[in-house]
Formats: structure tokens, sequence, C-alpha cells
């Protein structure tokens, strides 16, 4: 291992391209010395290190940032005097006949700067072309090219590996500055996503009539947001701990679960109904000496706080009327043929099987011998 006598892996993932990264720095390194802690459910051991173990955070892009279960994991760690650290970011790469890199924005910086906020020292940064997997915009990459982006992947993980196990660092890079600045200008999208967009994604979620309620997707979810919902025939309900990871759609067997676009059409119209200005003009109208109440009520502070609080509700409330009504065949059968997921190819990690998200190894020996 050279520098370092032992490896500390935080992995959160949700269709199996960050636990095949993992699975490559535990390899390269020695798998008795490597420790895991994944990143999700709650009751997760959070080890502190010695300046002997050098500490890995490695997971998937959302929204041009990391996602908020890993900062939440992050800003749970306990302080530490000294250790070091590297951070992955696994973004959506492509192959449009050549590789399309993805775009990691402020993701390994943003959980980098909370690990110096901890104590630790800096040692690597890297965003990291894995196939794109964000099921509810495209089609899954087909398996042929998936090959040639994790074949990629892999050697730069080797590169990068070899510096900083052995005591170097990763830090400063074109690749890293250009990451940099681009995340610093996405700042706004990463911000809108982790307040709001998170969460409208997550009730985009449902299970077409080919489900058969065998609760798998529940069982599994990295974050456990998944919950079985009915009294006689039972179905699955995402709630806003969703974090869009998209191992649901890509792990299930029957290829019941969606995101449906059309329902997408009609959160986006309700979520921009500006409920604050409503009311403000409301108050004025109905009773003209509640002028100050409706300039109170016209504060640009005021009314974010409106709006947002108006955002969540009705995404709940919609969301509950929808899953209701996914349950009518009829009723589900239309919006499932007017959803583009239906469609799709569906993705995950091809050496990545639904018991290496448990496995102490990260994946199983079949799986590191057949694959690549």
């Amino acid at each position: 291992m050279g520098r370092y006598t032992s490896l500390v892996l935080h992995v959160f993932s949700g269709t199996g391209n960050s636990l095949r990264v993992a699975g490559w720095l535990s390899e390269l390194c020695d798998r008795s010395k490597t420790q895991v802690v994944r990143i999700g459910k709650t009751g997760t051991p959070k080890p502190v290190p010695t300046p002997e173990t050098i500490t890995g955070f490695v997971f998937p892009t959302h929204g041009f940032t990391a996602p908020w279960v890993v900062l939440r994991h992050g800003l749970r760690l306990p302080r530490v005097k000294g250790g070091a650290a590297f951070v992955i970011a696994t973004r959506a790469g492509s192959w449009p006949g050549f590789l399309l890199p993805g775009l990691s924005g402020s993701a390994v910086f943003t959980v980098a700067l909370i690990l110096l906020c901890k104590g630790y020292r800096i040692k690597g940064l890297r965003g990291l072309d894995m196939p794109s997997n964000w099921m509810s915009l495209h089609w899954g990459i087909s398996r042929k090219y998936a090959d040639k982006i994790i074949e990629r992947g892999k050697h730069n993980i080797e590169r990068l590996a070899q510096k900083i196990f052995s005591g170097g660092r990763h830090l400063f890079s074109f690749n890293n500055a250009l990451e940099l600045a681009l995340g610093i200008a996405l700042v706004p999208i990463s911000a809108g996503y982790l307040l709001v967009g998170r969460f409208a994604l997550a009730k985009l979620f449902y299970a077409n009539w080919k489900c058969n309620s065998c609760g798998q997707c529940a069982c599994d979810c990295p974050v456990g947001a998944i919950i079985m919902k009915g009294r006689n025939v039972k179905k699955p309900y995402w709630t806003f701990a969703c974090e869009s990871c998209m191992h649901c759609m890509g792990y299930c067997p029957e290829k019941a679960v969606e995101a449906s676009h059309p329902l997408a059409v009609i959160l986006y119209f309700i979520s921009t109904f500006s409920l604050a200005g409503v009311i403000g003009k409301w108050l004025i109208s109905v009773n003209p000496g509640a002028v100050i109440l409706g300039s109170i009520v016209s504060n640009r502070l005021i009314q974010l706080m409106l709006n947002y609080a108006y955002i969540l509700i009705s995404l709940f409330l919609v969301y509950i009327l929808f899953y209701y009504l996914m349950r009518i065949r009829m009723v589900n059968r239309i919006f499932t043929y007017l959803t583009l997921t239906h469609y799709y190819r569906r993705y995950h990690e091809p050496g990545i099987s639904r018991k290496d998200y448990t496995n102490k190894d990260l994946f199983s020996e079949k799986d590191r011998t057949s694959s690549r």
C-alpha cells in the first residue's frame, strides 16, 4: 500500500458505478486492510482514522454537486487530527462515438471542504467518468459503450491510487481547475437541486402495472426512501428521502419502476405558481387597511419561505393523489404509455449485482473475475 497501512472507504452508490470504483480501490489496496462504510441508511459506523489510515469518499454526482445523503454523512463525521483523505465523484460519461466527459461540478470540492473542517488533510480530488445512469432523462447506455467508459475509468483510478497511496497528492490539474470553475458557476443550479429539485425528482417515481409487489425496491433502497403501502396489495411509495440514485429502476426484475414525465409537467406548472404574491394581493384587495401586512408578505425573504413551503406541500399532496390514481390499472397504463422511461433501456453497472450492496468485500469474487 505504500505510505498508508489501511484504507477506509465511505461509499454511496445507486446503479453500481461508484461501488465498482470503490472495489477497484480496495483491490489496489490490501483487501484485508480495507474497511467499507456504507453511506445511506442510519446506524452506519463512522470510524476515526489513525495517522496510518487514508480515508476515501466515493459517490455519484447529483445536480452538479454531491448528493445530500453524502453531505449529511460528512457533516456527521467526528473530528480528527490530521487524517489523510481523498474524494472521488463519479460523473455522467457518455459515448456518442467518443468519450463525452460528464461534469461533477462542485461535488468533490464541497465534500473536501467538509473533510477539511473535520480535520482531514486532502490528498486527492477527482471527477471520474462512468456510464451516465440518469434513466429518468435518457436511455441506459449499452453494454458495449458502458464497457469502454468503465475501462477508461479503471485506468484513471489505477493512476490516481498509485500516486495517493504512495503518499503523493492529486489536487492541481486541468480537470480539477475546470470542474472548480464550472462548479462555482453552477452553484445556483446545485443549490436549487438540493433545496427543491431532489424532492420534485423523488415524486416522479411510481410502479407500473407490471409490479408484482415483491418489495425488492423498498428492501434494497440505499437510503431507505421507499415504503410499501396498501392494505391488500402493497405498492412502492417514494418518500422525500429519495436521492434519485436509480437503484430501484436499474435493478427491478420486472422493469416496473418508472419516472413519470406527464407528472413532471404537472409539477412544473404547480411549482411555478407564486403563493406569496397571491396572498399579498388578496390581503390588500379584501382589506385596504392590510397594506402593512401585505407589504410584509411581499418581502423577498418572506415570499421565498412561503413559496418554498408551498412547493413542498404541493409536491406531497399531488404525489399522494398520483400514487392512488396509479393503483387504477387503466390510469396506470395511460400514464405509463406516455412516460418515456417505459421505453428506455435500463442500466446498472454490468458487474455489480444486488448482493454486492451488502457484501463486505464490495463485490463478489465471481464479479471480480468475470467483468473487465
